[in-house]
């Protein structure tokens, strides 16, 4: 069975879009290839979410929240989304 390892989500308002992934147990975010290129041709790299950014991302992302809830489980997301040193932690494997 294929699992989704990334998620889209298209801005209504026409900005750029995000692009989620999970890596090792925590949660990433990039602005897409094709529109996050600089001048240079350089892609901007993936940014690992700290709990506060990405509490703040499931709270105004339902869509993102359930994706999360699928992929992770309800009881990993939330750990991911309370502390900063529970997130190290989990992202660590400690």
């Amino acid at each position: 069975m294929l699992t989704c390892t990334r998620l889209r989500i298209d801005r209504p308002d026409g900005s750029a879009a995000l692009e989620y992934r999970i890596e090792n147990g925590c949660v990433e975010i990039r602005v897409p290839p094709q529109e996050s290129t600089t001048r240079s041709g350089r892609v901007i790299e993936w940014l690992r979410l700290t709990a506060e950014q990405l509490s703040g991302q499931v709270e105004s992302n339902p869509i993102l929240s359930r994706w999360l809830q699928r992929r992770m489980g309800v009881q990993r997301m939330l750990r991911a989304c309370t502390t900063f040193r529970q997130t190290l932690a989990a992202c660590s494997g400690y």
